[in-house]
């Protein structure tokens, strides 16, 4: 197969409107090595300077981005074609990721000593080190938040960073470089680089960073994570996913709040979300009601389109015309389209949609049925992960069936289980098999920035948010100052008596301790008796 040839311009294109809004000279492939180098150099200055001169760095930063998150918005929205709402969501969300980083950043790097029976007087020291310079491949669908935060994480870790957002919306790109250069006086401009460009300038990237990390689709991801495996470097990869929901009241009211909920979990972004549901399991004596309750809110709340920004300083009081804008990347609704025409053909029941809009730019929102799990288990709409505003809505017995088709996907990213008995509903939630459930709620779980965030099997590796998304893009050193013989060392000696005592007394059952320090006590004795009885070795008097 042929490959691509690398764009020396990239068209910044409302793809709501197909306007081409400004033109950016890619980055050359061949300047790549010496873009991470300078970076590589500017990262060991600022490895070494204190985590809390690094923290009030990007404290400064994100107060720039606050004051400046219209204009951020406004980028966002030419870019993507998103209402208006949305766009400021993504701002939203990335500044309270970061602001949670910085309160916490400190406290996360702090050493910790772990004293050891092994080496008494010794300090064993644990530490939290950068990586080196780590890149950020950005996706699409939420190109500002899904660069940015983990780029000022990485940075936050002592790490140099190399942004590239998804060629299709080179905008952002642009717009996340403009504020680097100016937001908190440039002062992560060189530490923190932007490069522009498609799967070329990707690849130059794996090729010499520390560690990659990576959101967008399976294949590529896995692409990444196989060439910096080859170079002996990790990954942390979000990849999607097919997250399912699982409705298991009976009862009006509940059917009708769980229908809100899943539909607005399945339309936000045009479906164009990793954590979007997917697919939809409902208990089958509240199916006809639960299905009649989501048709009902789509044709009332949710529709596709496009609205430009407004004017700046402008703050429209009311709800966005628009529920979801465009398909983002260019041909991604000829997927979409064959998903939906295979599930008609295979008996589905369309109830909304199943179309594109009149100019083509946006997928009308779709509810489709099937009468049995049977009907629609092998169907693309089902096992693939669609990115469009598509809801199958399947009935199943019970909620060990609903379970169990849940789990039957190779994604794992996401879960959501609608149930009045919160014990009920978080037992549910503990047997599916993903990185994240929510209950009686959609998507709050990559909005609350103190949660690591991640999937299992298809859906990635490690972890991005939180703690443990933080921890991730560093690694430990460990120091032992002290000095003198250790147990450890003592070890080393060709003593076989000493080794033995030392497995019963550290590692065996209770009580064996005792037991080898009075053998060891019966053996001093012994010893001395012998001495004091002539026994001793030659050369040696009293």
């Amino acid at each position: 197969m042929a490959v691509p040839k690398e764009p020396d311009v990239l068209r910044c294109t409302n793809p709501a409107t197909g306007v081409t809004y400004a033109t950016h000279p890619a980055t050359p492939v061949g300047s790549v090595p010496r873009i991470v180098a300078d970076v590589r150099v500017a990262a060991d200055g600022w490895a070494a300077s204190p985590p809390s001169s690094r923290v009030a760095a990007i404290a400064a930063f994100l107060d720039d981005l606050t004051q400046h998150g219209e204009e951020a918005a406004t980028a966002i929205g030419a870019a993507t074609g998103k209402p208006p709402g949305p766009c400021l969501d993504e701002v939203l969300v990335a500044a309270l990721a970061g602001r949670h980083l910085v309160a916490h950043a400190e406290g996360w790097l702090a050493e910790e000593v772990r004293s050891d029976i092994l080496a008494p007087g010794r300090r064993p020291i644990v530490r939290r080190v950068p990586l080196g310079v780590v890149t950020v491949l950005g996706p699409y669908n939420f190109p500002f938040n899904l660069s940015l935060v983990p780029a000022l994480a990485a940075a936050a870790g002592g790490n140099g960073v190399v942004i590239k957002v998804s060629e299709a919306v080179p905008g952002v790109g642009v717009a996340i470089e403009a504020a680097l250069a100016k937001w908190a006086g440039g002062a992560l401009a060189r530490v923190v680089r932007v490069v522009h460009g498609a799967a070329g300038v990707g690849r130059a990237l794996t090729d010499t960073v520390d560690h990659a990390v990576f959101v967008g689709s399976v294949g590529v991801g896995r692409a990444v994570a196989a060439a910096m495996a080859t170079r002996g470097k990790g990954a942390t990869l979000e990849l999607g996913g097919k997250d399912p929901a699982l409705v298991l009241d009976t009862d009006a009211a509940a059917i009708s709040f769980a229908a809100g909920g899943v539909a607005r979990g399945a339309f936000y972004n045009g479906g164009q979300m990793c954590v979007g549901i997917e697919r939809c399991y409902v208990v089958a004596p509240a199916f006809d009601a639960f299905v009649e309750a989501l048709v009902d809110y789509v044709r009332t709340h949710v529709k596709a389109g496009y609205a430009p920004p407004p004017a700046p300083g402008a703050h429209p009081g009311g709800p966005d015309a628009f529920t979801y804008g465009p398909a983002i990347a260019p041909g991604h609704l000829a997927h979409v389209d064959a998903a939906v025409a295979e599930a008609v053909a295979a008996g589905g029941k369309l109830h909304t949609g199943g179309r594109r809009t009149p100019d083509g730019r946006c997928y009308e929102p779709t509810v489709i049925t099937f009468p049995s799990v049977e009907a629609a288990k092998r169907l693309k709409l089902m096992t693939q992960e669609t990115f469009g505003p598509v809801l199958p809505v399947v009935p199943v017995r019970d909620v060990d069936v609903a379970v169990m088709e849940a789990n039957d996907a190779p994604f794992g990213l996401g879960a959501y289980v609608w149930c009045k008995d919160l014990a009920h509903a978080e037992a549910v939630g503990r047997r599916l098999h993903c990185g994240g459930v929510v209950t009686n709620e959609a998507v709050l779980q990559v909005v609350l920035p103190g949660l690591p965030f991640g999937g299992v099997g298809a859906s990635g590796l490690g972890r991005l948010g939180g703690r443990e998304g933080f921890l991730g893009l560093t690694t430990t050193q460990t120091i032992v100052v002290g000095r003198g013989q250790s147990a450890a060392e003592v070890s080393w000696l060709n003593l076989y008596s000493v080794k033995w005592g030392l497995l019963r007394a550290m590692c065996g059952r209770r009580g064996a301790a005792a037991e080898v320090m009075w053998e060891a006590l019966r053996h001093g004795r012994a010893s001395l008796q012998r001495w004091w009885g002539g026994e001793r070795p030659e050369g040696k008097a009293d």
